[in-house]
């Protein structure tokens, strides 16, 4: 390697990449995240997905509520705090009232 534009060919690519690559999608690597993921080895049938992910969501869900719960709060909105005066009634302009009936034309 002399001189400052050496260029990596593609020999050189394959043996610099070849061993992460190889690691990165081993078969062991592949199978650990297939079953973080929820799915699973099983003969006959190949993958099957244990909801893994699923019960997990459940799990962190229910902790959620019950903190919420123990702190005595509310995860219901109240929605008459948003509600302006007048509101309800119909509030149109004028103007869009001639334009609907053909007068503003």
């Amino acid at each position: 390697m002399q001189g400052a534009d050496y260029t990596l060919t593609a020999e050189d690519r394959r043996s610099i990449f070849k061993e992460a690559y190889e690691l990165a999608f081993s078969i062991n690597n592949m199978r650990d995240s297939w079953a973080v993921t929820g799915f699973e080895q099983r003969a006959p049938h190949g993958f099957v997905c244990t909801r893994r992910v699923w019960w997990q969501l459940k799990r962190e869900e229910a902790k959620r509520q019950e903190a919420i719960d123990d702190a005595g709060l509310t995860t219901q909105l109240n929605w008459s705090v948003l509600q302006a005066a007048g509101a309800g009634a119909s509030q149109r302009r004028p103007d869009a009232d001639a334009a609907s009936d053909g007068a503003g034309a």
